[in-house]
């Protein structure tokens, strides 16, 4: 018995058999009388404690606590004391007290409007926390009673059935149903409603979602019933707990903003006021002693008069008062919002507001579910999408294009309102015209949205169809389908099935199986599919529209619902349809999604939010549940899903790839046959077109922006949604398959950022044709290896780019590079730029080409054929081919868009990067497409177009929730604008992340823009080779780093290695950062028709691991830093330096915008460190201070080894267009040589401004 006492705090822990053993119960008998007054005098009534009220004369006592009042007070008080005693007073008259009096007068009324205030808004907080139930059903001496639920102990047996709220804490003890459903988000805030089952017994270490064998109080049962123990009451329950810390948190009030000034204002007032009436006083001591006054006393009493008055005069005894006339008046607007006040003050709280969270379910949302949509076949291989207006149960609202139903002409809607309305157990009520729910809310949506389609039957459909209905017609259509059917069996929800079935007979005798459940689920067992017109089988395409549909509503956080039948002759009581109800070959009939509705308030309100306020005072609104980016995630779950990435990548990964619609299944995740040579999601089949463009056209969102093309170069501003965005693919591939342009043809683009080029590229996708970007204005040498190597069949170019400094063009590029190759392609389609138009010969016109182009459907392509190629920069001066295939890189770009980057369907992404850089291939074009989003494509600079407020002014105009950028981009602004003042010329209140990389960070500038923007700041590492980032999460608890690309993303397992091949086991040691195979999805598989220099480049220095080429070190959190290249480290008299961590502390330097730092070859030490500089813009300063300023800087911060043997100040610095700093070629003019230029190189005028640079120091000998 001592054990079953202890235990009893954990019910959920014990049989119910032990709980009724416990309270010495049976499930026949209940409690005894006198056990029942045993169990109440032990724990009290079962109620919730009330919050002791406050009395009236306390009301009014705590409308004077202000300071200001209180001298009010004192002040009048006084001038009414000295009134009354001063004699001349009663010559005065009533005039004397005319000053006290209304000063009084005025404080009454502050109090008055405050206690009736404050008491309006007790009486309707007292309404809305009646959550407990008046009544249960309670077994006691042997019978079923009901009862006042007030009067539960523990140890009653209590029974509960659909639509009733869990009157306490219960053990389920056994069901009257087979299952039974709870819905209980006013609780967990879970949006769902949960499965309960009495034979479990669970850790103790269970959470509250997870007792699945527990009823708690306040919650209400949505379906089936059970009968079950009370374990606890009133204050001992859950329900009871949350009440317990919301009292202790009332009581830990704060002052608001306003009150505080108030307050501080009060008591400055106070000392000054206090100080200059002592003053005034004492220095009129002299006229105590006049002879006008008759003594000394009445002259003091007489200036301590004035000494008051002037007090009363100093004191603004107004501005209690029209402080509480103008928060009566915003609690008086807010009331017609149905927003209660309970005190004044809290009005100006939200004034003060910068952010606000709040939870998702039953905060800003009913409770409540509703059918947003109806998809429905519109032929075998087709889905029509329709939206269903209203927002509650009410029967209110049309289905958009079915407001006048053809019912003869759809047979498929008239399948579909039978089986919704009778594959269903809830019912919906009437009360005084608001309708509400009586079971599951997903059911009770189901019988709305019939009841918004109507009936076949003229004379009810135009009676209650669209009109008020009462008690009798809530349910009128419904009724109609159900009247001619009896329902012999039921098979309720179970996991396994996922699906809820009812075995009916109908009027002809005929027995019809009705379902409904999980789409998947559905499908899997459907052999044909409804059309309005009649049945037919199911095809392959069939099937992969309706995968297509609701992945796409799944993806915008819909609950996705299909409805099914099937017929049979055979005895309804042996019915085969009974006897296997899995392996059921059903008919498909539509499916439905529904969602969480907006309460009617909340849905006005947000908006707004989001819209107005926003937009004037820089509030952020943040919903909390249903929150699932990852990139700030708690230590505990990420070591759980880092680890089962890591140890079972097929379980992680098939997950993410269920996001992904695929025609053809994979054979296995991961391909390990041939190591290292691994293969994702081979034997699957996949159009990347199409899941980035044509299946968000087919969910209905075609009208949904896409593509948004902002050129300052040009003048040119223009959006696509996607619905034009399909056309323009899709008339671009017709184009190229006219001209011969199939599945496996390679094609080059070589364009600038216009938005033909990611026509070109989703083009070639959708015809299973690879590509390869090389972005427009790359030398013609450059150009021909890239040709020479990837020998493609087609090229698609531009006649120009565009420049600050005007056009350039690329025809004579071209026309090199095709002289220099011995196999040209044979199909060359130029795109016309007005600005410099090209000189055709041989090439067609693009938009000649696409004049007659047809619009051509998606070609299914396998898992690992190439998607793209891309060039990246060689070690031997020959560019690598890097490889991408299609499946496991869409499946990781999708993933790492609604989990990394926390971008839903609708919101606006820029990548201010270019499309010929694997950022943009990544997310300018492929990723931000596949989430469902807008992507921003800008030609233009971050400086000069027009100047350094460009990005700012994008950001505010697309409403850009995310950018993507390079640290050296928001170097090269804040050299131009080193205060921020463009920056804050623009409402950027919609941005809320800023992501960067393609070099390290340096500390200052994330600190810098995270604060005047008020975002996150993500710095993550990641390179060509792997597609998307290797590092970038932040654990909560610790946050950024400086310099730090944040812990490994899931399916990368990264580790420092030493010299030697050796993992460092210890934190905090710089080496080779290395990668475990396999990688990820989504990641090279290999090098363009370069195995052996795939293995060499890549794995050969470290077996099992992929090399990165870059240095750095993992500290204790198991933060990644990056260094710098592993060849970017200078040996000084046989001492490694890192360049990076040099120039980090030169950054730091207020004066320095940005710098490189090489080693120069020394006779003495071998390498000796150099620097080259550049200055803010702003700086005013001598040149050579600053130089001497960054030396000593070194010297102090590292050491007198890492010491500076020279520093230059330069105009810029050469880099790469992704921001690397061209470290190879500036040692390599440092010491006299001249290496080959980078086809990426972003500004090759710069190279001349370093050689000047480093001839200034004494290097470059001989250049």
């Amino acid at each position: 018995v001592a054990a079953l006492e202890e235990d009893l705090r954990h019910p959920h822990t014990l049989s119910a058999e032990d709980v009724l053993a416990h309270f010495r119960v049976s499930l026949e008998t209940g409690l005894t009388h006198s056990q029942v007054l045993q169990q109440r005098l032990r724990h009290g009534p079962n109620e919730l404690a009330e919050e002791e009220k406050k009395s009236v004369w306390k009301l009014i006592l705590a409308q004077f606590e202000d300071l200001l009042v209180r001298i009010l007070l004192v002040s009048a008080v006084v001038s009414f004391v000295l009134a009354v005693l001063d004699e001349k007073s009663s010559e005065e008259g009533i005039t004397a007290f005319v000053e006290p009096l209304v000063i009084l007068l005025i404080l009454i009324a502050n109090a008055f409007v405050g206690v009736w205030q404050e008491s309006n808004a007790e009486k309707a907080l007292d309404a809305l926390k009646r959550l407990q139930p008046d009544t249960a059903a309670v077994l006691r001496d042997g019978c079923w009673t009901t009862v006042n639920a007030a009067g539960l102990v523990p140890g009653d047996v209590v029974q509960v059935k659909v639509g009733d709220k869990v009157p306490a804490d219960l053990r389920v003890a056994i069901l009257n149903s087979t299952t039974i459903r709870v819905e209980q988000s006013q609780l967990t805030g879970e949006s769902q409603s949960v499965s309960k089952d009495p034979a479990t017994c669970l850790p103790l270490e269970t959470i509250i979602q997870g007792k699945v064998n527990m009823l708690f109080a306040s919650t209400t049962i949505s379906n089936g019933a059970c009968v079950g123990v009370v374990t606890a009451t009133g204050m001992a329950t859950e329900i009871g707990a949350i009440q317990d810390a919301v009292q202790l948190a009332a009581g830990e009030e704060e002052q608001t903003p306003l009150q505080q000034k108030l307050d501080d204002f009060g008591n400055l007032l106070a000392k000054v006021i206090f100080a200059i009436c002592l003053l005034v006083w004492l220095i009129n001591y002299k006229h105590f002693f006049d002879p006008v006054h008759g003594s000394v006393i009445r002259g003091c009493i007489y200036y301590f008069k004035i000494a008051v008055a002037l007090a009363v005069a100093a004191i603004p005894e107004g501005l209690p008062a029209v402080i509480t006339t103008c928060l009566a008046l915003g609690t008086s607007e807010m009331a017609k919002k149905n927003a209660i006040v309970r005190k004044l003050p809290s009005v100006e709280t939200l004034g003060c507001t910068s952010v606000i969270c709040s939870d998702k379910t039953g905060t800003l949302t009913t409770n409540e579910m509703c059918c947003t949509r109806l998809v429905i076949p519109k032929s075998s291989s087709e889905m029509v999408s329709y939206v269903v207006e209203g927002h509650s149960y009410a029967p209110v609202g049309l289905v958009q294009g079915l407001s006048e139903v053809d019912w003869q002409q759809q047979g498929s809607l008239q399948a579909f309102a039978k089986i919704a309305a009778l594959c269903n157990e809830s019912r919906l009520e009437v009360e005084a015209g608001s309708f509400r729910r009586m079971g599951e809310p997903t059911e009770a949506a189901l019988l709305t949205l019939v009841e918004k389609l109507g009936v076949p039957d003229p004379l009810l459909h135009g009676r209650c169809w669209q009109k008020p209905r009462d008690r009798e017609d809530a349910m009128a259509f419904c009724k109609y389908w159900t009247s001619n059917v009896q329902k012999k069996a039921t098979l309720e929800f179970t996991r396994d099935r996922k699906s809820m079935s009812v075995l009916c007979a109908e009027a002809s005798g005929a027995a019809m199986l009705y379902v409904k459940g999980a789409p998947e689920s559905i499908l899997e067992r459907c052999s044909s599919i409804l059309l309005p017109n009649g049945p037919v089988e199911l095809s392959a395409a069939g099937r992969q529209a309706i995968r297509s549909s609701f992945a796409a509503m799944a993806s915008e956080a819909l609950r996705t619902l299909a409805l099914a039948q099937r017929s049979g002759s055979e005895d309804l009581l042996s019915s085969q349809l009974l006897r296997d109800p899995a392996n059921f070959v059903q008919l498909k009939q539509p499916f439905v999604v529904q969602s969480f509705p907006q309460r009617t308030p909340a849905a006005m309100a947000v908006p707004c939010l989001r819209q107005r306020i926003a937009r004037q005072v820089n509030v952020l609104h943040r919903p909390l549940a249903g929150f699932h980016a990852v990139r700030h995630i708690s230590r505990e779950r990420y070591n759980k899903l880092h680890k089962e990435s890591i140890a079972n990548p097929e379980g992680f990964w098939s997950h993410a790839a269920a996001a992904v619609s695929w025609s053809k299944p994979w054979s296995t995740v991961l391909d390990r046959s041939n190591p290292p040579f691994y293969r994702w999601f081979p034997g699957a089949q996949l159009n990347m077109c199409y899941n980035a463009v044509d299946r968000h056209v087919e969910a209905g969102l075609g009208g949904s922006n896409a593509l948004i093309y902002d050129s300052p170069l040009a003048g040119v501003k223009k959006t696509f949604t996607y619905s034009e965005l399909q056309r323009e693919v899709s008339r671009t591939a017709g184009a190229l398959a006219k001209l011969g342009i199939g599945k496996g043809d390679r094609v080059v683009i070589y364009m600038p950022m216009i938005s033909e080029a990611v026509f070109a590229m989703l083009a070639c996708a959708r015809l299973g044709a690879p590509h390869s970007v090389v972005f427009g204005g790359f030398a013609g040498p450059e150009l021909a290896t890239r040709l020479e190597d990837f020998q493609p069949k087609a090229i698609i170019w531009a006649s120009c780019g565009l420049e600050p400094k005007g056009p350039v063009e690329y025809q004579p590029m071209i026309k090199e590079a095709l002289e220099l190759v011995e196999t040209t392609p044979s199909v060359r389609i130029c795109k016309q730029r007005p600005e410099a138009a090209a000189v055709l010969d041989g090439d067609l016109d693009w938009d000649d080409a696409l004049a007659t182009a047809e619009e051509v459907a998606c070609e299914q392509v396998d898992a690992t054929d190439p998607l793209y190629m891309l060039y990246t920069s060689g070690s031997t001066g020959k560019p690598k081919g890097v490889l991408r295939d299609t499946g496991g890189y869409a499946v990781a770009l999708k993933a790492s868009m609604a989990q990394f980057m926390n971008m839903a369907p609708g919101e606006a992404y820029w990548a201010a990067s270019d499309i010929g850089w694997v950022v943009g291939h990544s997310y300018i074009v492929y990723g931000p497409l596949l989430q469902g989003c807008a992507t921003v494509l800008y030609e233009g600079k971050p400086i000069g177009t027009p100047d350094a407020g460009a990005f700012w002014r994008v950001v505010e105009e697309y409403q850009v929730r995310a950018l993507f950028l390079a640290p050296t981009a928001l170097r090269a602004i804040r050299r131009v604008d080193p205060d921020g003042e463009l920056v804050r010329k623009y409402n950027l209140s919609c941005l809320r992340s800023l992501f960067v990389a393609g070099e390290r960070s340096d500390p200052e500038t994330p600190r810098f823009y995270a604060s005047i923007l008020n975002v996150g700041y993500y710095d993550n590492w990641w390179q060509t080779e792997t597609g998307h980032p290797i590092c970038g999460l932040q654990e909560d608890s610790v946050g950024r780093k400086d310099g730090s690309a944040g812990l490994p993303l899931f399916g990368y397992d990264v580790a420092v290695f030493d010299e030697r091949g050796h993992i460092m086991q210890e934190p905090n040691h710089a080496g080779h950062l290395v990668v475990k195979l396999p990688l990820p999805p989504g990641t090279f598989p290999s090098l363009w028709n370069n195995d052996e220099g795939f293995l060499k480049s890549y794995l050969e220095e470290f077996p099992g691991y992929y090399n990165s080429g870059d240095s750095g070190v993992i500290d204790d959190h198991g933060y990644v830093s990056v260094l710098e290249r592993s060849d970017d480290v200078i040996n000084v008299a046989a001492h490694r330096l890192s360049c990076g961590q040099i120039e980090a502390c030169i950054k730091a330097h207020p004066d320095i915008n940005d710098c490189a730092v090489v080693g120069a070859t020394d006779e003495l030490k071998g390498q000796v460190p150099i620097a080259l500089l550049v200055l803010m813009d702003a700086t005013s300063r001598a040149k050579e201070d600053i130089v001497q300023e960054v030396k000593a800087r070194v010297r102090h911060d590292i050491g007198a080894i890492a010491s500076l043997a020279a520093a230059e100040v330069v105009e810029q610095l050469p880099k790469t267009r992704s921001g690397k700093v061209l470290r190879k070629n500036i040692r390599g003019m440092a010491d006299g040589k001249l290496p080959p230029i980078p086809g990426t190189i972003e500004n090759p005028p710069a190279l001349d401004f370093a050689l000047n640079g480093l001839k200034r120091m004494g290097y470059a000998k001989g250049l």
